[in-house]
């Protein structure tokens, strides 16, 4: 970072990574295994952004570009014939260079001391050339079974602007309202299985977001109070599905719409005693998704209509279905209390309570694979020593020991997979910050 002047900031930012797995697996752990599998892999990745600030009276300028290349390299080995782990690696084998380049500005200009506009562009553009090679597969005796070799190269370029205003009621008090563009870049399947017709690539996501909202603080700052709301459009929403063992496939799910409003309220009535809580209420909704149906039976109608997607896969359509993970409402309220102990240190106190409305794990929203309507009671109360030192203390998790689903799939067309979450747990622990 080098201040070129009192008005004028310039920042380089280098980054280096270099990453390598290398993993086997014996399931058994017996003499002869059942099932041997290795894994090895490679990413080096690198990038630098170069950006200057420019500081006037009433207009603040940021410009910059970044640059980014990754290179990652996978390669598997399995058998389930008893092999040993030094079997050769065969495949799946997948190997992709990606490099990106942007462009990047926004000014920020103060009409008046309360009222500032502010806007901003960047220009993006990535290309990836990739191979997925199945062609040495292994399969379940040991001989090799002959796959797909995929290559291709992804690009994309894209211009992504933002704007907005925002405006001091007063010194506590600010209201704003922004639109911007999003982008999530393009990509390809990486694991499509060996045999796989699936489209080897999906295109990038693109989302036109609308905020307002209000910003506040109020008695002499002991309170504060935030309220927003928010329309996201997504275009090409992408969307990562599971088809079978090893086989995962990412595909644009068309168009989604996601509306809801947030707030936020924190205070603090006495010194220590801190009071807080949120609550959200959110509508997200595909609006045109057609799920593809799988041979093993592992997606359902759900009372939903068939339809066949871009690439011609009879499926499901799930316009109207809730986005998975989104519940409607989710909330909490918190009670945080620091209270000093002579001058030996602070006895500490949190209890927090949390709930949301059912959620979906899939785009059919069956119910057996959705959480149900969930709350949660958690407490901790401990004692730091004066001076930042260490802090013992005990804690209860899940107190009313609620149990819900978590996360779900399904397997087959009979067959629901899911993880239930924790029961009620409890402890004592230490913790030390140095």
């Amino acid at each position: 970072n080098l201040a070129a002047s009192d008005n004028i900031d310039l920042t380089s930012v280098t980054t280096y990574r270099k990453f390598f797995l290398d993993l086997a697996y014996d399931l058994d752990m017996s003499a002869v295994p059942s099932l041997v599998s290795k894994q090895f892999g490679e990413n080096k990745v690198f990038s630098q952004e170069v950006r200057g600030v420019v500081k006037g009276d009433r207009i603040t300028l940021t410009v910059g570009a970044n640059y980014y290349r990754d290179h990652q390299f996978f390669n598997f080995a399995t058998a389930s014939n008893g092999t040993n782990v030094n079997q050769p690696y065969t495949s799946p084998r997948v190997d992709s260079k990606l490099e990106a380049v942007g462009v990047f500005g926004q000014i920020e200009f103060k009409i008046t001391p309360e009222l500032t506009l502010t806007g901003g562009l960047r220009w993006n553009s990535e290309t990836t050339n990739y191979i997925v090679d199945y062609t040495q597969s292994t399969g379940a005796t040991g001989a090799v079974v002959a796959g797909n070799y995929l290559t291709g190269k992804v690009s994309d370029h894209a211009f992504i602007p933002s704007g907005g205003i925002d405006y001091k009621v007063s010194s506590d008090v600010l209201i704003y309202a922004k639109v911007s563009k999003g982008y999530q870049a393009p990509g390809f399947n990486g694991f499509p299985g060996p045999t796989a017709t699936i489209a080897t690539s999906f295109n990038a996501e693109r989302l036109t977001a609308y905020e307002v909202g209000v910003k506040s603080q109020f008695w002499d700052r002991r309170a504060t109070f935030n309220l927003a709301g928010f329309y996201y459009d997504y275009k090409d929403l992408q969307v990562r599905n599971t088809l079978g063992p090893g086989q995962i496939e990412t595909t644009n799910a068309g168009l989604a719409t996601i509306k809801g409003i947030e707030a936020e309220l924190s205070v603090r009535p006495t010194d220590g005693l801190t009071v807080s809580g949120n609550l959200t209420w959110l509508d997200a909704h595909y609006d045109n998704f057609c799920e593809i149906a799988l041979i093993s039976g592992n997606t359902v109608a759900n009372g939903n209509p068939a339809c066949t997607d871009a690439v011609g896969r009879a499926g499901f359509q799930r316009a109207g279905n809730k986005l998975t993970n989104a519940p409607e409402w989710q909330g909490s309220v918190a009670v945080n209390y620091v209270a000093p102990i002579g001058g030996a240190g602070d006895l500490r106190m949190n209890v927090s309570y949390s709930f949301f409305s059912s959620q979906s794990y899939t785009p059919s929203n069956e119910p057996a694979l959705s959480s149900g309507n969930v709350s949660r009671l958690d407490a901790r109360i401990g004692f730091m020593l004066a001076g930042n030192g260490p802090e013992l203390y005990v804690y209860g998790k899940n107190l009313t020991d609620e149990r819900f689903t978590d996360y779900g799939l399904r397997g087959l067309a009979q067959v629901a997979l899911v993880h239930t979450s924790d029961p009620r747990t409890y402890g004592v622990g230490v913790r030390y910050r140095f």
